[in-house]
């Protein structure tokens, strides 16, 4: 994948370990989902090259809010006006 620094290792669907790259996502979904921009650009460059990361910040955010929704049991997109 172009802009990512190393790739993201994945496990079969009903592995319970927790990779590197996949705690640093985790890390790195909060901050951004709170809009804590600064925060989740620094984490971003952690995992994608430093002119990906603003890209990378807006879809965390994106994720992170839906992650939130669902949580809550709310639905997780938003209401559209027609």
């Amino acid at each position: 994948m172009r802009g990512v620094s190393r790739p993201l290792l994945h496990h079969k669907a009903g592995c319970r370990c927790l990779g590197g790259g996949a705690a640093c996502f985790a890390n790195f979904l909060m901050p951004a989902a709170e809009e804590e921009r600064e925060d989740a650009m620094l984490l971003a460059t952690l995992m994608v090259r430093a002119d990906a990361a603003p890209i990378l910040a807006e879809a965390g955010r994106a994720v992170g809010l839906t992650l939130r929704r669902l949580a809550a049991g709310a639905n997780p997109l938003p209401a559209t006006l027609h």
